[in-house]
């Protein structure tokens, strides 16, 4: 996901490769699982010695002629049955409770099918511990055991308990079901984990940080600084408003909260409120058992930690949105009134404002309740759909396959769009709905069309609410743009053969390790994790032995959650992310049928609580190994310098230093970000920086950080600076590191006012001035997109807002922000702005003018004058400006007392009103 950045070209840098080359990961101490050295080695022939057990016993079950006799029996049996409609499928008793079959093997009862069934899921586990992708355990045992990289030996296993599965008899009574004070406990418990294994130093920045990262933040940014609301993100560059909107309405209760433990906290939310739902989706499909171990599984997902972590916050947003889509989908299904259509259609057309890739479900979800309606068996009192269910569905059909980008460029549809303009979607959409209100009555009058009124009510609401995303040029243009067969169309022969392909691909990117963009994963890493991927495989087995409406809409879901990263041009795991709900319930399904056949089988409390000691234990690994892959190797990596010192600066701001970044080894675009205006500032060589002091505020201490070896910075600092103390800082000990300058206050000296702004190196790095007052504070700072405060390139203070500037401080710095207190008499006051720029004007905090949404399509805006009545109380006011750089000089601001003559006095050239 990479934008087009407006920054100032001497603040770019080079765009990150999608799969850059990049060093193995090397063991790290910290891991108490690398005190294993064996564990791959031993895990590989466990599994080996398990498939052997497995099969031995199987074979011995079925070495007597007569019991092979009696196998061939029983298809043949089965096969005739069936045939005479005997035998439904899927039934309710398999095969095994035929009667009068010969020689039944052992293997074929239900008891010893469960055993089996775990002796197959444990060789399983245990192979895929030896996974390129785990191998993160211990990186040294490599191509030393059997079946190293085979596929064939996972899906041998994968069958195996297919079959198992296949030959269990349907469970004659329910399962006992968890306590509701249980499954609350433990959703509580889900909650906890998964919220601290989220927010965990969630004020370090990841170690591989750039602008994707910080995709989204920067518009809620602007937002929550300038807190104007009008134009600034909506669809701009595809930004879709649900995860800005809600960092904005998170930093409206936390207005100090900085940028990354934003991110992070956004994310967290968004992953909390998945962890929820998936714990209502699990106790719909199956039982409250299913629910809490759906969440539990969420609360260690790797995938979604992982998204969190990086701040790929509009990545985690799809799984709740798909998350509450099933949960509705669930309950139209279960009760097909009114009131469950229009929450089912309000859910899934509001899941098109998280991002694009919410938008392969919307088409998928409406058609198939509508063949589900269509196929169910009919009720007495229920009718068939009439034509305006038909036309409703197939123009909502071609609508919603035209903004997939499903039809070539060749279609009548895309030719007459193309023809007749962007406006024809929604003339055709508006005549087809007109019709459907006139025809309307006629089906509300006949109650048997109480379902097909709900669905095209439904249709029609999420087709309104998804609209004004789906018809946005800029989105459409980037779904559209990300298919590899771009204008060809889902139909033709070289997208289903290259499709089909790519499938290999997407399994490997799933469990395997496909090499993910840099920013997003570590190198050769699955995007599943171990624990979501041994009982992915559990789940699926399941479904496809013992299929139902519900887990086949599962395994659907789970099918089209990886269709986008199969169909991108540039494939990552952020295509990937609307499989995550699907697989976790996959898993949670089937982890929750083997407790029940195992509870069946062995229903001893003693037992039971062994089972529940040992989740409980695999849950707190797969904690532990999770959060060692993500924040100590993930987060360790360093693969460029633009977040290597950025925790250790916060803390120095955070106690009040002066903070600079040497521009030539550290600083770029986001790095520059990351800093929100605060005082933190480009060192550049060659130039000495004048630290201006209001006449009773204290010097403060001077931090600078560069890459090492930086022997030039340090002979300069030792020659002026005796006392500067230099400590090495590093967020891991296995990945570089930054130095950090500390130069006290006290060491730094003062000059007079005469002093030029900058002057040569002859003169020292630093000096302070003081000024006296009244006085304008004016800082000058690079923008993210022109859209938020970033790095300072120049603060100073000084009476007169127009004094001239550096040279490179102009063409760097779009936004300036001028902060200034001033007197009044009190009483009713004129205030007049005129400005070309984009201008925001508060005074105590209360915002007069708002001029900041001014020039938001880049083009020129004419000299606004606006003027507006305030009272001011008598005494002293804040008052604060922030414009868009356009010049040098300032916008026109004046203040008179109303009823007085004449335009009044220059906010700039006078502090007494």
């Amino acid at each position: 996901m990479v934008k087009k950045s407006k920054r100032n070209n001497a603040l770019q840098k080079p765009p990150l490769p999608e799969n850059p080359t990049i060093p193995p990961v090397p063991p790290l101490d910290s891991n108490p699982l690398r005190s294993v050295p064996s564990l791959d080695f031993l895990g590989a022939w466990t599994s080996t010695i398990l498939f052997a057990c497995s099969l031995f016993f199987i074979f011995k079950g079925m070495v007597r002629l007569g019991e092979v006799f009696g196998v061939a029996a029983l298809v043949f049996q089965g096969i005739k049955m069936f045939s005479e409609k005997k035998l439904q499928w899927p039934g309710k008793t398999g095969l095994v409770n035929i009667p009068r079959v010969p020689h039944l093997p052992r293997v074929f009862k239900s008891e010893h099918a469960v055993i089996y069934l775990v002796l197959l899921w444990l060789a399983l586990c245990t192979f895929a511990l030896t996974f390129p992708s785990y191998g993160w355990l211990n990186p040294a045992a490599q191509n030393v055991v059997p079946f190293q990289g085979s596929f064939w030996f996972p899906l041998i296993l994968f069958i195996g308990m297919a079959g198992m599965f296949r030959l269990m008899p349907a469970q004659e009574t329910a399962p006992k079901d968890i306590s509701s004070w249980a499954a609350r406990f433990w959703l509580l418990a889900s909650l906890g984990l998964g919220a601290y294994l989220r927010l965990y130093h969630s004020t370090e920045a990841p170690g591989r940080f750039w602008d994707d990262n910080l995709y989204y933040i920067v518009n809620a940014r602007h937002v929550a600084e300038f807190s104007n609301y009008q134009g600034n993100f909506i669809f701009q560059q595809a930004v879709l408003p649900v995860v800005p909107y809600m960092s904005v309405f998170l930093w409206h209760l936390f207005p100090d909260l900085h940028t990354i433990p934003m991110e992070r906290l956004t994310g967290t939310v968004f992953d909390l409120g998945t962890i929820w739902i998936l714990y209502l989706v699990g106790k719909e499909i199956a039982s409250r058992r299913m629910g809490v171990l759906a969440a539990a599984l969420g609360a260690v997902s790797k995938a979604l930690i992982q998204k969190c972590f990086t701040g790929y916050t509009d990545h985690s947003v799809v799984a709740l949105s798909l998350a509450l889509a099933i949960l509705f989908t669930l309950r139209v299904v279960k009760k097909p009134d009114i009131r469950h259509f229009l929450q089912w259609g309000i859910i899934i057309g509001l899941g098109e404002y998280t991002t694009p890739q919410f938008t392969v479900f919307i088409p998928f979800l409406l058609f198939l309740i509508l063949g589900l309606l269509y196929f169910q068996k009919s009720t007495p009192g229920q009718g068939r759909p009439g034509p305006m269910v038909w036309i409703t569905a197939v123009v909502l059909l071609g609508y919603y396959l035209y903004y997939c980008g499903a039809l070539s460029d060749s279609n009548y549809i895309n030719w007459f769009i193309d023809f007749a303009g962007p406006w024809m979607p929604c003339m055709v959409l508006a005549a087809v709905l007109i019709l459907g209100a006139i025809y309307f009555p006629k089906m509300v009058r006949e109650p048997q069309n109480e379902k097909w009124i709900g669905w095209i009510s439904a249709a029609w609401i999420c087709t309104a609410l998804s609209f004004p995303v789906l018809t946005c040029q800029v989105v459409f243009i980037r779904i559209k743009g990300n298919l590899f067969n771009a204008g060809q169309g889902v139909l033709s022969g070289d997208f289903i053969l290259r499709f089909i392909q790519r499938l290999g691909l997407t399994y490997q990117a799933l469990f395997w390790g496909a090499g993910d963009r840099s920013d997003m994963s570590l190198p050769v890493d699955a995007f599943m994790g171990f624990p979501e991927a041994v009982f992915i495989v559990l789940g699926l087995a399941f479904c496809l032995a013992k299929p139902n409406p519900k887990r086949i809409f599962i395994v659907l879901l789970m099918i089209m959650g990886i269709v986008p990263y199969n169909v991108a041009a540039a494939p990552h795991s952020g295509y990937l992310v609307g499989c995550i709900t699907p697989f976790l319930l996959l898993g949670a399904l089937g982890l929750n049928e083997l407790l029940n056949r195992l509870f069946q089988l062995v229903p001893s409390r003693i037992f039971r609580g062994l089972v529940f000691l040992s989740l409980i234990g695999f849950w707190g690994w797969a904690a532990q190994g999770i959060f060692s892959r993500v924040y100590d190797q993930l987060g360790g990596q360093v693969f460029d310098n633009n977040s290597l010192g950025y925790s250790s600066a916060i803390r120095d701001l955070n106690e009040g230093n002066r903070v600079y970044i040497d521009r030539d080894t550290i600083m770029n675009s986001a790095t520059a970000a990351l800093y929100e205006g605060r005082s933190v500032h480009p060192w550049y060589k060659n130039l000495s920086d004048i630290i201006y002091l209001g006449p009773d505020e204290s010097p403060k201490n001077i931090v600078l950080y560069s890459l090492p070896p930086a022997s030039d910075l340090k002979a300069v600092v030792q020659k002026y600076y005796p006392s500067a103390q230099w400590t090495e800082v590093t967020p891991n000990k296995n990945y570089g590191f930054v130095l950090r300058c500390f130069i006290p206050g006290s060491a730094v000296s003062f000059v007079g006012p005469a002093t030029a702004i900058h002057s040569k190196i002859a003169a020292p790095p630093f000096e302070f001035q003081r000024v006296a007052a009244p006085y304008w504070e004016r800082q000058f700072s690079n923008s993210d997109d022109d859209l938020t405060f970033s790095i300072l390139l120049w603060d100073d203070k000084t009476p007169n807002v127009n004094a001239p500037l550096p040279a490179n401080v102009l063409p760097g710095a779009p936004i300036v922000r001028y902060e200034g207190v001033i007197q009044t008499q009190g009483g009713d006051y004129v205030i007049t702005c005129k400005t070309s720029k984009r201008t925001q004007i508060k005074i105590d905090g209360r915002k007069i003018f708002d001029l900041s949404f001014m020039e938001w399509d880049g083009h020129e805006t004419p000299l606004l004058n606006e003027k507006k009545t305030i009272h001011l109380k008598p005494g002293s006011h804040q008052v604060t400006v922030v414009y868009f750089l356009q010049t040098p000089s300032a916008p026109e601001i004046t203040l008179r007392p109303k009823g007085s003559a004449g335009e009044g006095l220059s906010l700039w050239s006078s502090f007494n009103f």
